[in-house]
Order: structure tokens, then sequence, then C-alpha cells
């Protein structure tokens, strides 16, 4: 299965324009999509140069333009076949401009926020652009 990077770059640049990250100094940044049965939600964390995170995420109407793209991107995968995207993580180091995307096709609950004890999650999700 290939996905044009243009889903990707969309939904990145959609989130660098976010209000939630205005004015917020931060290098790196972990942003969770999640399907639901009106779209995706979202929640993640962004994360300072000391490796400290803050959780975030983007609001009602920009995550509409969020879940609208992520159901464009599915649309194309369906195309090539029968995968649903449970999840989408996307991590995003702002001084470069570089991101990465991981995929769950399986298990919705990957990446669960659903939870009192965030660390383990932040650790989990922390982006590493240093390959």
């Amino acid at each position: 299965m290939g996905i044009d990077i243009k889903y990707l770059q969309r939904i990145v640049d959609e989130v660098l324009k976010a209000s939630a990250l205005k004015d917020i100094t931060w290098s790196t940044l972990a942003l969770v999509l999640t399907r639901e049965d009106q779209g995706f939600a979202n929640a993640g964390f962004y994360y300072q140069d000391d490796g400290s995170a803050t959780p975030f995420y983007v609001n009602s109407n920009e995550h509409l333009v969020l879940s609208d793209m992520v159901q464009d991107m599915q649309q194309e995968i369906t195309r090539q076949g029968p995968l649903q995207i449970q999840q989408l993580l996307v991590q995003i180091q702002q001084k470069s401009g570089f991101f990465k995307a991981d995929f769950e096709f399986k298990n919705h609950q990957r990446w669960d926020f659903n939870t009192t004890d965030l660390e383990p999650l932040q650790a989990l999700l922390k982006p590493d652009f240093s390959e």
C-alpha cells in the first residue's frame, strides 16, 4: 500500500497552524488522531528541549478540518484495499519541519489517552528525529 505524501503534508501543515500551539515554544510534538463514530478525535503532547511534555489538542473548528483530511486519506487507502485507519500518530520537529507518521489499522486504543497516568504515553509518543 502506498500513501501519497500530500495527504500527510496537508495534515502536518494544518497541525502547525493550530491555535493550541500559537505563541508556545516547543521542539517536537506528537498528535494522535483516533477514529470515532463521526470522524477522528485528537490529543497529543508538545515537548520542550528539556524533555518535558505538555498535553494539547486541536480545537473544534481546526479539528473538523483535520478529521476531514484524515477521511480524505482514508478514501485513498480504501481504493487500495480494505484497511481502515483506527489511529494515526503524527510526530513533528518544529525547527526542521520534519515529520513522521505511524498508522494503526487494528487497535483503536494503541495510543490510549483515556488513562489517569499519562507519563508512559508521553514517553511512548515522544518523537526521536536523531535517525
